[in-house]
């Protein structure tokens, strides 16, 4: 036992809802400030031009997914919870000057084909003369993903948090003065990504710097490809999330390119969720996957974050025509894809957490499987759902594709260890979400159910979703006490262990 897993400090489970505190209020407040923005960038910024800034912004993301990521994070977070603390920093060193080096090959590969990728993504070369931006964005985001994962390896969720934060609320800051300012042009949006990764990098860089003190071990470079791969594999769904604006922007308009991503930034805060939920339970989980009472904790805070977040994705979507009209009603054809866009992200937390029992028996490969046919559902339904529903067959196809993904993961989890999260529940709470709230929003080409019915519909969900999930008035007293326990001086050793 690691000197971390014997602290008779705080709780493990209290812990855990302090640090996926931190990541949520710092994150969603982060994303928020997507939605705080829009009334003025909406304003600035037509459509077809926030639709090709965000294919752009997709692309990006996919090319570092595809071709810089490979899992290595991952992998050394794993594999350093059986060393020491030397052992964990050369991991971890390894992995940075790796991220380096891929993600200067792949800048370098999208200054060489930028003509024929900017063709690809918004039929034209207009845009490729921002290569050399594009590429910056990748290499920066590469060396500050290994900042963040050997961070996260020390427990400093906090300034992960801050430095997640920053990257978002520095971008929006950017884009806000530029918009009050100055013309804002595509160039202007691009570097103001640019400028807040480099803040993010720079908060991340101090607080990491034990890295350089760390020995590169090119010897462990295959063990953790060799591991890392699987994971690599499934961080692929991050990509094919990324496909979604740049087949709308293909196969409709760069107009409703642009309504999809002002609708995607609605969804932002439930996405964060996602981000606050895995960044600590990979840690907490690998270090005490024989803990029983860490897996009841852990069942515990799935069981609440579906209830809690699946409700604000309900509860945002139905409120869905309010909050366009409010803050980007030129992008107001946009709302039928609230629902499922919002869900997704439900469904992918879940998913994520599916298989995670998996990842402790050390059997990455169910994610090989996970991966071929959430995407192959999700790529392969695009084509035949854009057309046919507009930018909601977008959101749809990555809804399919997400749901399946969670039960397969779930069934390969179950056949290698014990743990039981509880899925099925959890997913019929996203299907009746997704289809309820479509329904309240007029799917099919309905005017939208009244404000006061829509609002009635709320309550009905969040008792649905009570029913569903299993929760119970003692889960949540038991880590009420916990989170009150938290604050008390008089907290005794027993406190440490997970009910």
């Amino acid at each position: 036992m690691t000197p971390r897993e014997g602290r008779a400090g705080p709780s493990r489970g209290r812990r855990l809802g302090s640090d996926i505190g931190a990541y949520g209020l710092g994150l969603v407040l982060a994303r928020l400030s997507s939605v705080a923005v829009l009334p003025v960038v909406a304003r600035a910024v037509e459509p077809a031009l926030l639709g090709t800034f965000a294919s752009l912004s997709s692309a990006m993301l996919i090319v570092y997914v595809v071709l810089a990521d490979f899992g290595l994070g991952e992998a050394a977070l794993r594999l350093g919870s059986e060393g020491d603390e030397s052992e964990r920093a050369a991991l971890f060193h390894t992995v940075a000057w790796a991220r380096l080096v891929l993600g200067a090959v792949v800048g370098g590969l999208l200054m060489v084909f930028a003509s024929p990728l900017s063709r690809l993504l918004t039929g034209s070369d207009a845009v490729a003369k921002f290569a050399p931006v594009v590429a910056a964005s990748v290499l920066i985001g590469a060396v500050a993903r290994a900042l963040t994962d050997y961070l996260r390896s020390l427990d400093r969720h906090h300034t992960v948090a801050l430095g997640l934060g920053a990257l978002t609320l520095g971008e929006n800051a950017l884009m806000l003065i530029l918009a009050l300012t100055t013309q804002l042009d595509l160039s202007w949006l691009l570097l103001s990504k640019l400028a807040a990764q480099l803040v993010s990098l720079a908060l991340l860089a101090w607080p990491a710097r034990g890295l350089l003190r760390a020995k590169l071990r090119g010897a462990a470079l295959r063990r953790l490809f060799v591991f890392g791969f699987p994971l690599g594999v499934f961080h692929l769904l991050i990509a094919v999330r990324g496909v979604d604006r740049i087949a709308v922007a293909r196969l409709s308009t760069l107009f409703d390119a642009g309504c999809y991503d002002v609708a995607a930034r609605f969804a932002a805060p439930v996405a964060l969720s996602n981000v606050a939920l895995n960044m600590t339970l990979e840690p907490l989980a690998y270090r005490l996957h024989t803990d029983p009472g860490a897996k009841l904790a852990i069942a515990d805070f799935v069981r609440a974050y579906v209830l809690l977040f699946g409700l604000a994705a309900f509860s945002i979507s139905v409120l869905a025509p309010e909050l366009f009209a409010l803050v980007a009603p030129a992008y107001a054809s946009g709302t039928i894809v609230v629902p499922a866009l919002l869900f997704v992200d439900v469904a992918e937390g879940i998913q994520r957490v599916a298989g995670m029992p998996g990842e402790l028996a050390k059997r990455t490969r169910l994610w090989l499987a996970v991966v071929l046919v959430n995407a192959a559902l999700s790529l392969g339904s695009m084509p035949l759902f854009v057309p046919r529903f507009g930018p909601a067959g977008a959101a749809l196809a990555l809804l399919v594709g997400a749901i399946a993904g969670a039960l397969v993961a779930s069934i390969f989890a179950r056949r290698v260890h014990p743990a039981r999260p509880p899925v099925s529940s959890a997913l019929w709470i996203v299907v009746l979400g997704a289809g309820l709230a479509s329904l309240a929003l007029g799917a099919g080409g309905r005017a939208p159910l009244p404000l006061w019915m829509r609002l009635v519909a709320i309550g009905l969900f969040a008792a649905l979703s009570w029913f569903l999930s299993g929760a119970s008035v003692a889960m949540l007293r038991r880590r009420a006490r916990e989170l009150l326990a938290r604050r008390s001086p008089h907290a005794s050793a027993g406190d440490g262990e997970l009910g």
